[in-house]
C-alpha cells in the first residue's frame, strides 16, 4: 500500500490522528495543494480544501481513538506544517514527487522522514526540530538545489545527520540554524569560504554540536573575510554551548589570527570599517 502511494499522484498521502478522549480536536497546521482536494478524516466525514488553501484544518472526532487521515492528491502538495502529538505516521517517501516550497514539521510521532526522499523539492521555507523517537536520515547532499530563506534543523532524537556547509555553497539563507543535535552517527562539517557569502544572513546558529576548537575559529575567520558583504543591519551568530571555546585572547589585533580575534573585529568593528556590527555567543 505504501509503494502505491510513493509511485501515484493521484494517491493520498497518510498520516494518524490519535485522540484519547471524546469530542477531542485535531489540527494540521497548514496542509497546501495546488489544486482543489480534501481530507478524509477516517470517521466518515471530509474537509474539502481549495486550491493553494493555507489555513489550519480542525477537526474533532466523537470517540477517542487512532484512525486513519488521507489528504488526496499527494502529488500536488505544496507546503506541509505538522506541529501536533496527536498526529502520526508521516513517510516523506509519499512526498517525494510533491513539489514542496514549505516543510515545517515538530513533535509529530511514528516518522520516517529521509532527505532523499526531498532530492526534488525547492523549498524556501525547511523546519525540522523537536522531534520524538522516529526514522531520521537528513544528509545535506541531498538539499544541493535548494535555495531556502529559512533552514533550520535543530533539538533531533537519535538518526543520521550529515550536515557539510559545502553542500550549501549555492545557498543564501536569512535564518540558518543547526543545533542541539546528536554526534552518535552523525557528522557537521562547516568548509571554508561558505558562510562569507551568506550576505542575507540575519541569524547563523551551529552551536551545541561538540564542534572543535578549529572548527569554531574557521566559522568565526569565514563569516568576518565576508564583514563587508552582509546586508542584514544587525546579524547574529551562536557558535557556543558544547562547542569548543575559540583560541586566543577577545582584543583587537591587526590582522586578527585567532577566533576570539575574529569575533572582536566582528562585535566592535574598532576600525570603523562600517560594516554590520554582529552580535555573537561562542
Amino acid at each position: 500500500m505504501m509503494a502505491a502511494a510513493a509511485a501515484s499522484a493521484e494517491a493520498p498521502l497518510t498520516l494518524t490522528a490519535t485522540t484519547t478522549g471524546a469530542a477531542e480536536s485535531v489540527t494540521i497546521a497548514r496542509m497546501t495543494l495546488r489544486v482543489a482536494s480534501r481530507i478524509d478524516w477516517g470517521d466518515g466525514t471530509y474537509t474539502e480544501m481549495t486550491a493553494n488553501d493555507e489555513a489550519p484544518k480542525l477537526h474533532t472526532y466523537a470517540v477517542a481513538g487512532t484512525y486513519r487521515v488521507a489528504v488526496f492528491r499527494v502529488g500536488d502538495v505544496t507546503q506541509v506544517q505538522l506541529d501536533s502529538a496527536k498526529i502520526g505516521g508521516l513517510n516523506t517517501q509519499q512526498l517525494r514527487r510533491s513539489p514542496i516550497v514549505y516543510f515545517w514539521v515538530t513533535a509529530i510521532t511514528g516518522s520516517a522522514i529521509d532527505s532523499a526522499d526531498m532530492v526534488g523539492w525547492t523549498p524556501t521555507y525547511w523546519r525540522l526540530y523537536s522531534m520524538p523517537a522516529g526514522t531520521y536520515s537528513i544528509d545535506s547532499a541531498d538539499m544541493v538545489g535548494w535555495t531556502p530563506t529559512y533552514w533550520h534543523l535543530y533539538s533531533m532524537p537519535a538518526g543520521t545527520y550529515s550536515i557539510d556547509s559545502a553542500d550549501m555553497a549555492g545557498w543564501t539563507p536569512t535564518y540558518w540554524r543547526l543545533y542541539s543535535m546528536p554526534a552518535a552517527g552523525s557528522s557537521y562539517t562547516f568548509g571554508a569560504a561558505i558562510m562569507r557569502n551568506w550576505t542575507s544572513a540575519a541569524s547563523i546558529a551551529c552551536q551545541d554540536l561538540a564542534l572543535l576548537v578549529g572548527v569554531v575559529d574557521a566559522i568565526l575567520l569565514d563569516i568576518y573575510t565576508g564583514r563587508a558583504g552582509y546586508t542584514n543591519a544587525a546579524p547574529v551568530l551562536n557558535v557556543g554551548g558544547s562547542n569548543a571555546a575559540p583560541s586566543g585572547v577577545y582584543q583587537d589585533a591587526a590582522p586578527p589570527t585567532t577566533g576570539l580575534e575574529y569575533k572582536y573585529k566582528l562585535v566592535v568593528d574598532p576600525d570603523a570599517e562600517g560594516f554590520n556590527k554582529w552580535a555573537i555567543t561562542s
